[in-house]
């Protein structure tokens, strides 16, 4: 029609909404703390480092929220799945925690 306008992609939802949590900082918080082992207390200090005041709590509570909204329909599905085997092999070896 010859009028200049501008048109907007849709955003992805956020995994946590009104938080400034993106989909790649959640999968890094969760590499770090379930795969390489690294406290909250520690990731604190790292964020802190890097100029960002994210306190542990806050993690924490984005953890939360994303095993609620996101994972828990994976683990639950996984569940079934393994409930439907005649045989699991398991490690039980017990692990000292500091």
């Amino acid at each position: 029609k010859g009028t200049p306008y501008m048109e907007k992609a849709p955003v992805p939802y956020p995994p946590v909404m009104h938080s400034l949590a993106s989909a790649s900082t959640i999968a890094w918080l969760i590499h770090q703390k379930f795969e390489l082992g690294i406290p909250l207390y520690r990731q604190e200090k790292d964020w802190e480092a890097l100029g960002l005041k994210l306190s542990r709590a806050t993690m924490s509570n984005w953890l939360l929220v994303v095993y609620r909204d996101w994972l828990g329909h994976v683990v639950h599905r996984l569940k079934q799945e393994l409930l439907k085997q005649n045989y699991l092999h398991i490690d039980e070896t017990h692990v000292q925690v500091l």
